[in-house]
């Protein structure tokens, strides 16, 4: 009889062992999900953030072209001219930025799509600011508004649909992460109640193998 006590109090305690340690497996799980969750939530608003200035950047080059287009003092003329090359350099450092993060196939086809668009227009605008610079107005002026200026559509419409692809993306990933941290917040109760009980019975029978 006191033998039988001795294995049910050592099956309960190895029980406990066993529960415990699911326990802490499921809560490591949880916590690796959560990361994950703020993860992805970050990356796609160093994204969002990378293609808001990209967008900036091409408003701004056109701006900057109509107002060399507009221009006649010839110093303030080579100051725009050179304020293009800045943003050119700006342009590159959020490419750069962009093209670090993680991308998936959608994402990084879209984006080829893009950056072949903006450097074909971006010799259209560098052509366009030669002419102006040598005081070659009436070309300067078809090019920019027949090229240069039109050619800006197409690549902000696609800025415009890669962002929303980041958006929709970013929805699934933290709604697929959700469903698994919900399915562990069941399982951490479950386990946390089947450890109690574990926990109860075997103090209980401890008590009463140490009273015998």
């Amino acid at each position: 009889m006191r033998t039988n006590k001795g294995l049910y109090t050592l099956v309960l305690f190895i029980c406990s062992i066993f529960a415990a340690g699911a326990l802490y497996y499921i809560n490591l799980n949880s916590n690796k999900l959560l990361k994950q969750s703020a993860t992805s939530t970050l990356v796609m608003q160093q994204k969002i953030h990378a293609i808001n200035g990209l967008s900036q950047n091409i408003q701004n080059r056109s701006y900057t072209l109509l107002s060399m287009l507009n221009e006649k003092d010839p110093f303030i003329l080579d100051s725009l001219n050179q304020k293009l090359y800045h943003q050119a350099f700006l342009f590159r450092q959020h490419r750069d930025m962009f093209k670090k993060l993680e991308l998936n196939s959608q994402q990084l086809k879209l984006f080829k799509q893009f950056l072949k668009l903006t450097d074909m227009n971006s010799k259209n605008q560098l052509a366009v600011a030669k002419l102006l610079t040598n005081e070659e107005k009436a070309t300067a002026m078809v090019l920019l508004f027949d090229k240069a200026i039109p050619n800006q559509v197409p690549i902000t419409s696609l800025l415009r649909k890669l962002e929303n692809l980041i958006e929709t993306d970013n929805i699934e990933v933290l709604g697929t992460l959700k469903k698994r941290i919900d399915n562990n917040q069941k399982i951490l109760w479950a386990l946390t109640i089947l450890l109690s009980f574990f926990l109860i019975a075997f103090i209980s029978q401890l008590i009463n193998v140490l009273k015998a």
